[in-house]
């Protein structure tokens, strides 16, 4: 089937992360979303969900829960899109052996799934701090330059999610990582949430400092990471921070239900687009489903009547 429309626009399909419902069975979340016929999810690998690649023994064992995941997607006719993964290591240790060896536990569940993508969205703002940042950029570029080299053997991007509680969160840095590890197999991950803050409302660091928004938003960060997009997200905000762990630096940006919260998706959608015309999907990143299947529903007739008059503008 042609991605081209009857106007030359290049077709986006909408997905649906599978963190979207929490408090459910990863059995229920697929059944909901093949029914509202979005065929296409995120994968975080966490529980009670999903059992973490990086924390089982041995890469037989990975690929057996691989191989158990596939059949259970399979089974709801889902396309995996993109595995959220998680590790104890760090691409700024000094030794990163441990945080190659998840990453790579990471992408082999990740091969034997089908997903397209891997996405890595944490990196310790203290961590980077202590390192300055030419160093933890240094470290950066040549642990993930060879992660995404090794994926990219096997067709699939390494996607980073830029966040607000993560090492290099100013639009100067997202951009400046996103350039220099510019890849066919490296590329930004686009979440309209975080950016709306980093580059839109400004934040403030570990170290006190607030960093201030930049002129023109996230439309104006669009702009500069043009052609730089592996994946996006759609997600909403009103710009105030949601608390992961007991640390002050361990916070990302809490969302609101699409639509709902400050993001102006008339503008940002039409610049995503233009930013990076090719991709073939967009994930929304949906707040806490409550159970009620019409709610979905509801969700993915507002979400694709977006996509759509996104590409049409």
């Amino acid at each position: 089937m042609s991605r081209v429309n009857k106007k030359g626009k290049i077709m986006v399909k909408a997905g649906i992360a599978t963190w979207s419902f929490n408090g459910f069975t990863l059995d229920k979340a697929y059944e909901v979303i093949s029914a509202v016929g979005a065929k296409g999810a995120d994968i975080r690998t966490a529980e009670p969900h999903l059992d973490r690649p990086n924390r089982m023994e041995n890469f037989e064992q990975v690929r057996e829960a691989g191989k158990k995941a596939k059949e259970q997607i399979d089974a709801y006719g889902i396309e995996p899109l993109s595995l959220a993964m998680r590790t104890e290591g760090s691409p700024f240790d000094h030794d990163p052996s441990t945080y190659n060896l998840e990453f790579d536990k990471n992408l082999e569940f990740a091969k034997v799934i089908g997903a397209k993508s891997i996405n890595e969205h944490y990196l310790n703002p203290l961590m980077a701090a202590d390192l300055g940042h030419e160093e933890a950029l240094r470290r950066l570029k040549k642990v993930w330059g060879e992660c995404s080299k090794r994926a990219g053997e096997h067709g699939i991007k390494l996607v980073w999610e830029f966040e607000i509680g993560s090492a290099f969160r100013t639009p100067d840095h997202v951009v400046q990582v996103s350039e220099e590890l510019a890849s066919p197999w490296f590329g930004a991950l686009y979440d309209t949430s975080h950016a709306h803050i980093i580059a839109g409302v400004g934040l403030e660091g570990p170290n006190g400092h607030f960093y201030e928004p930049i002129e023109g938003g996230q439309i104006e960060l669009l702009r500069r990471l043009k052609g730089l997009i592996g994946h996006v997200h759609i997600a909403d905000t009103v710009g105030a921070p949601d608390w992961w762990g007991a640390l002050p630096h361990q916070y990302t940006t809490g969302h609101v239900n699409f639509g709902e919260g400050d993001v102006d998706f008339d503008a940002v959608g039409k610049e995503i687009y233009k930013a990076q015309p090719d991709l073939e999907w967009w994930t929304l990143d949906e707040y806490g489903w409550r159970g009620d299947a019409s709610e979905v529903q509801n969700w993915m007739d507002k979400y694709t009547a977006f996509i759509k008059k996104s590409i049409e503008a």
